[in-house]
This record gives structure tokens, C-alpha cells and sequence, in this order.
């Protein structure tokens, strides 16, 4: 890029370097101090700084198109870059959030078996403390029967 401003300015240099020539060659032609017709040497001197300059003005145009497409490349590649940073982070988020969604899932469930386990095994408890009684007053109604037959 500072190449390209180095030759900008050598451009530009050499351009009002012409501009000043040319300028002070028609000063001379109006003021009359170059009394004859103006020679083939001049003139062909002045079409070449003519020519030179428009192939100077040519190259500085070919320059700016040179850094535009290059600007606009480089802009293309950080929006290609940042397109591709930003699916690489929505897929992580995306990987990330079924994660804990799964880990959510594996959570109520384990919650919800272990509250029915402890349920049934509540359940089962007055079950069998329900029964212990029943056998318990049947074994205590046939230990009265057995003393009732024995006496």
C-alpha cells in the first residue's frame, strides 16, 4: 500500500512538473518572446510531455482500480471470514444447548423414577405393616383359641 502511495506521489510530481512546463511554454508563446513559428522540436517535445502525461494519468487510474479490487477483496474475505466464524459459533451454541437439554431430560427423569420409587416403596411399607398387623391379630386370635381348647 505505501508502494502504491510512493508511486502516487511521483505521479503527481511529475504531472505539475509537465503542467509548469507546458504552462510556461504558452506564458512564452503569449508574451511573444519566441518571435517565429513555434518549432518542430517544441512541438514535438510538448505532444511527448502530452502523451507522457496521459500515460501517467492512465497508469494512476489503472492504480485506483488496482486498489479497489484489492479493497474490495479484502472486505469480500473478512465477510466470508466472519459468515463462516459465526456458523462455527452458532453450531457450538446449537451442540452446547442440546447438551444441557439433554441433561435436563436424563435429570427429570432420574428425579421422577426416584419420587415413584420412593412412593412405591411407601406404599409397599403400609402393605406390610398392614398385614404384620392382620397376621398378628390372627396369630394372636389362634393362640387364644389353642388356650380356650386347652383349658
Amino acid at each position: 500500500m505505501k508502494a502504491i502511495q510512493g508511486l502516487r506521489v511521483q505521479i503527481a510530481n511529475e504531472l505539475e512538473r509537465m503542467k509548469q512546463l507546458l504552462d510556461e511554454r504558452r506564458l512564452m508563446l503569449q508574451e511573444g518572446i519566441a518571435h517565429g513559428a513555434v518549432g518542430s522540436n517544441i512541438s514535438q517535445k510538448m505532444a511527448d510531455l502530452l502523451r507522457e502525461q496521459s500515460s501517467l494519468s492512465n497508469g494512476l487510474s489503472n492504480i485506483s482500480d488496482e486498489v479497489s479490487i484489492r479493497t474490495k477483496a479484502s472486505r469480500r474475505e473478512r465477510v466470508f471470514f466472519n459468515i463462516e466464524r459465526a456458523k462455527r459459533e452458532l453450531k457450538e451454541e446449537r451442540e452446547r444447548c442440546l447438551r444441557e437439554f439433554r441433561e435436563e431430560i436424563k435429570e427429570g427423569v432420574v428425579r421422577e423414577l426416584s419420587e415413584r420409587f420412593l412412593s412405591d416403596i411407601e406404599e409397599l411399607r403400609r402393605e406390610v405393616q398392614s398385614k404384620d398387623e392382620i397376621i398378628e391379630k390372627l396369630l394372636k386370635n389362634q393362640s387364644n383359641r389353642d388356650l380356650k381348647d386347652c383349658s
